[in-house]
């Protein structure tokens, strides 16, 4: 499985972000409260619920 996009609404911080992930290595990266584990908590909840 490959994750091309995430598009985050009314999660967490997010009230509506695209994330989109190129081929290769992806890096999150950012302050501190910005979002970056409410990306990943989103891909998880998508995945596994």
């Amino acid at each position: 499985m490959k994750i091309e996009i995430v598009q985050l609404e009314n999660i967490r911080s997010h009230v509506k972000s695209t994330v989109p992930f190129t081929r290769g290595f992806n890096c999150l990266v950012g302050g501190v409260g910005t979002g970056k584990s409410s990306v990943l908590y989103a891909i998880d909840f998508a995945l596994f619920g």
